[in-house]
Order: C-alpha cells, then structure tokens, then sequence
C-alpha cells in the first residue's frame, strides 16, 4: 500500500494528491462532527475513519512535497499522450488508484492496510 501511494502521488503530481486528500479529510471532518452535533456516534466515527485515511496520503505527500518530488503539474493529468505513456509504463495503476479510493471512503481500512506494510517494512 506505501508504494501504492508513493506511485500515485509522484504520477498525479505530488501537490495535486496533497491537495485532493486534504479536501476529502476536511470533508469527512465536517460530515463527522455534524454526525457528533446530531448525536451519532458511530456516524461520526465512520467519517473520522475516512478523515483519518485521508491523512496518511496528505502526510506522504507532504513528506515527498518537502523532499522536491513533486511530479508532474495537474496539466500533464489533461494530457492525452501522457496519460497513454502513464499507462503503457504503469499497467496496474488504475487498479492502485481504485485500491488507495475504496481504501480511503472504507473507514480505517487504508490506515490498517498502511499500518501492515510499516510494520512489514521494520518502520
């Protein structure tokens, strides 16, 4: 799952990701905390889940933003012959990028899945 989010985000651009993923953990705090105000706990728990995944994209993207690695802009995202290259060189990446969207709305299920590959890694 690491490389998954490392790949997606050097290939949809870093500040692109960053940025996107912020939205969707601002969104899910605001659905979570209107969940809290009306009195449903677990409503509010399963948008923190989603908020909390969220996060561990922006915070890779951060990470690799600090670094330089930037990608490419969001133009190149419009661009046909990239596009095709992108795919001809990264064949599973639709799937990745389904994988890290299913991951992120399920709630907790990406930061459980990152969790693994860390502890895998020895991080």
């Amino acid at each position: 799952m690491l490389q998954a989010i490392k790949t997606h985000n050097q290939l949809n651009g870093t500040r692109f990701s960053t940025v996107e993923f912020l939205v969707v953990f601002f969104a899910a705090l605001f659905i979570g905390a209107a969940y809290l105000v009306r009195g449903s706990g677990l409503g509010a728990l399963l948008a923190g889940g989603i908020a909390v995944n969220s996060l561990w994209i922006v915070g890779f993207g951060l990470r690799s933003w600090r670094r330089g690695e930037m990608g490419p802009g969001i133009g190149k995202l419009f661009n046909g012959e990239y596009r095709q290259r992108i795919s001809r060189e990264h064949p599973t990446l639709a799937r990745q990028t389904a994988l890290i969207t299913v991951g992120t709305l399920i709630p907790f299920a990406l930061t459980v899945l990152v969790l693994i590959d860390l502890m895998r890694s020895g991080r």
